[in-house]
């Protein structure tokens, strides 16, 4: 005769059936009922498990990445998506999405499935352990449900069993969205594939010229400086020799910002506070305008933090108080601005934000414009005085965080830039 299982152990095989129950239960028939299905499973999963965030993962732009469609936070009762994970960054975690059922990290930053997600991800979120469970679609990998908790856990068997289920049912609903609304999603992937090709077509152009364009430069650059040697005292060789280098200077600058937007630049995507990004950048912002726009930073305290590139971040900000200088030639402050933000009203996908704003009061813009401004190489500047791939730039590196751009502007009254970035943790 067996004996009978422990009280504890039987509570919990009770509590892992009773939320497979209600998981089971969920409707969905896609939309914004599949983002509530979401909110609910994760909440179920992080309450039944007793862990500090759950999210639903799901592999964008060709399984180059993966996007978090809904992480819940337990503690603060929080739900937020939109952090993109790339797996050029992760290479050894998104192998091991596709060759194992589940992934426990008991102490995830030494595990060799996880720890390269240590100084990126882990550390900078307090994350200590893991248990991640992929989630399968027609034998293949799509996504994963990520379990993470901030203390060390061994996690049982039970606790993995129960990971897969709730990944089980992610896909079951999954599939049942895309039955739905399958015929929406196609009119959408085809317009969203003939402007993916037709980006990815200017950006092979914009690399090719701009290769070229720098090694042209670079040439005129050393000459500059030969002649900065030679002047003997001449003040029209010196002026002349200064204003050469300086538009060699921002052509190669330029060239950069060609480079990066025609190809997937190596990055160093990790947590980052955008508010001491700003701030450690105000004394060059200042330098760069010129004392005729002040520029005004107000950044809030114990914003949440954001995962991106800080040298891209960096070129956000930049590019955008340049744009802000450009639009007010008369002088005039510019004000940078980081705070927080949930969107539910359909501006962007639903979730909260650590927004960069930066608002002048220039010339501002009509809808035509406003409705071209994100396009390669369009500009409003004369010919000569912008090469219309700022704004360009900013809405790439936007996108490619899983955020996106927000623009308020009317002629004559100025213009207010939104740089809207997914939060990956609260503070605290």
């Amino acid at each position: 005769m067996s004996s009978a299982p422990p009280p504890r152990a039987a509570d919990d095989r009770r509590a892992y059936e009773l939320a497979r129950l209600r998981m089971a239960r969920m409707r969905v028939a896609g939309g914004d009922s599949l983002a509530e299905f979401f909110a609910q499973i994760t909440k179920v999963a992080a309450d039944t498990l007793s862990v500090d965030r759950v999210g639903v993962w799901l592999y964008v732009e060709e399984r180059r990445g993966l996007r978090c469609f809904h992480l819940y936070e337990r503690a603060k009762d929080q739900h937020s998506e939109g952090v993109v994970l790339r797996a050029s960054d992760f290479p050894t975690y998104f192998s091991a999405l596709e060759e194992r059922r589940d992934i426990p990290a008991d102490r995830a930053e030494s595990d060799p499935l996880t720890s390269e997600l240590r100084e990126a991800y882990l550390e900078p979120l307090g994350i200590v352990s893991m248990l991640d469970a992929p989630v399968f679609r027609d034998a293949q990998v799509i996504g994963v449900v990520c379990h993470e908790h901030r203390a060390a856990r061994d996690w049982t068997n039970e606790e993995r069993d129960f990971a897969a289920s709730v990944a089980d049912q992610v896909a079951l609903r999954l599939e049942a969205a895309a039955r739905e609304d399958a015929e929406a999603r196609l009119r959408e992937n085809e317009a969203h594939w003939l402007e993916f090709h037709k980006m990815e077509a200017l950006g092979r152009l914009a690399a090719g010229v701009a290769h070229d364009f720098r090694n042209v430069l670079s040439v005129i650059v050393g000459y500059t400086a030969e002649l900065k040697r030679e002047e003997k005292g001449s003040p029209r060789i010196a002026t002349a020799a200064r204003e050469i280098g300086a538009a060699a200077e921002r052509g190669v600058a330029l060239a950069k910002d060609l480079l990066g937007f025609g190809r997937d630049e190596v990055r160093a995507t990790r947590v980052v506070d955008v508010a001491e990004v700003v701030e450690s950048l105000a004394g060059m912002l200042r330098a760069a305008v010129g004392s005729t726009h002040p520029v005004a930073i107000f950044a809030a305290p114990a914003l949440g933090r954001v995962f991106v590139d800080r040298a891209q971040l960096e070129r956000v900000v930049l590019n955008l108080v340049l744009n802000a200088r450009d639009a007010m030639p008369g002088g005039g402050t510019i004000e940078v601005s980081v705070l927080e933000a949930a969107v539910a009203d359909g501006a962007g996908p639903p979730g909260v934000y650590v927004v960069l704003e930066v608002a002048d009061t220039g010339v501002g813009m009509d809808a035509a414009t406003r409705g071209r401004i994100f396009e390669p190489f369009f500009t409003t500047k004369p010919a000569g005085k912008g090469s219309g791939i700022g704004l360009a730039v900013v809405y790439r590196i936007a996108d490619r965080c899983g955020g996106f751009v927000h623009v308020d502007s009317e002629p004559g009254r100025g213009t207010r830039m939104r740089v809207y970035l997914p939060r990956v943790a609260a503070e605290g």
